[in-house]
């Protein structure tokens, strides 16, 4: 008998968090407060658009690219998912490239990709922000052609893009999301996946508000 288990593989969010580049993060006002003599507790957020687990849409990088209202509700359940560990190839400062995924096996099905690297560990570090491996441009022409069904791609790193290389996560991120269609879900957890993981579903939903080039999400994942 199958055993069903529900888990995040988004983050909570708080000001402690880093965002990259050491930009803006979440902040966090309490308008009112029972403690105070008010009649309620009230909060007020200000949340950047691209800080902590959150999606890109190809709007971040055309003017003429799709926005979050462009999707319907199921283009964000994911019942294909393919998992993959490269953790043990990956170091600072790294272009992942169509190297660090020889000998694995890609399941043709798939439509989301999530790929471990492991830096979800330094998280709290300004490394996790100022060191971390980013994505070549070619990898998306590489994945697309061995996952044809592929939408998504999903990774425990703070962006496609790394703060020391940013002309190429600009291709990147253009080759990705204009030219071969791939969402972005940055800054993932998945700490608690590994290779016996079995995916029943993936649902992954951004925060709506209109005309947005990118937005948190909230992941949920059910597995086996």
């Amino acid at each position: 008998m199958k055993k069903t288990k529900y888990i995040f593989l988004s983050y909570l969010l708080n000001e402690e968090l880093t965002a990259f580049a050491d930009g803006k993060r979440l902040e966090i006002d309490e308008v009112s407060k029972i403690s105070s003599g008010d009649s309620s507790n009230n909060t007020e957020i200000h949340l950047p658009t691209h800080f902590g687990t959150h999606i890109d849409f190809p709007y971040h990088f055309s003017d003429n690219g799709k926005k979050v209202e462009t999707y319907p509700a199921d283009y964000f359940v994911f019942d294909h998912v393919q998992f993959v560990d490269i953790q043990d190839r990956i170091n600072d400062n790294d272009i992942i490239n169509i190297n660090h995924f020889n000998n694995i096996y890609f399941n043709p099905e798939a439509e989301l990709l999530l790929v471990k690297t492991g830096y979800y560990e330094f998280r709290n570090q300004k490394k996790y922000w100022n060191e971390n491996p980013a994505f070549h441009s070619d990898l998306a022409i590489y994945l697309k052609d061995h996952l044809p069904k592929l939408r998504t791609i999903g990774f425990d790193t703070i962006s496609l893009s790394s703060w020391n290389k940013r002309t190429l996560g600009r291709e990147a991120h253009k080759t990705f999301l204009i030219e071969n269609d791939i969402l972005l879900i940055e800054d993932m957890d998945l700490s608690e996946l590994d290779s016996t993981s079995k995916f029943e579903k993936v649902i992954v939903a951004p925060l709506r508000v209109s005309g947005l080039e990118g937005a948190p999400v909230t992941v949920l994942a059910e597995i086996n």
